[in-house]
């Protein structure tokens, strides 16, 4: 499978994690692919989206103008619960498999910088 195709297919399933509360569907999570990860890293800017501190009030995510607005805010948040689980999950001796592609993965970063 082609690099960029497998990083959308993780960027989806960690938009899919329950951190999220089922905001991002299957199509949502490709739209926010789309609109969020690909426009800014390919264009410095976003596709159909616009990013508030603290709005839709309540949501992390609101249609919007024929596009989306996110909260950044809870979306950070649930960044952050995420990551937070991860960490944890390292920190466990019995997930070795998963230390060990982490450490993988790192050493690959490392050797490109």
């Amino acid at each position: 499978m082609p690099l960029a195709r497998e990083q959308t297919r993780g960027f989806k399933a960690f938009l899919r994690h329950p951190a999220f509360n089922g905001v991002f569907s299957e199509d949502l999570a490709k739209e926010f692919c789309i609109g969020i990860r690909n426009g800014i890293m390919h264009q410095a800017e976003t596709r159909g989206w616009v990013i508030w501190r603290n709005e839709p009030k309540g949501k992390i995510l609101a249609p919007e103008n024929g596009g989306f607005a996110l909260n950044r805010t809870m979306f950070r948040g649930a960044v952050r619960e995420v990551f937070d689980e991860y960490i944890g999950s390292l920190r466990k001796p019995e997930n070795r498999e998963l230390r060990e592609r982490f450490k993988e993965r790192m050493n690959r970063l490392c050797k490109k910088a």
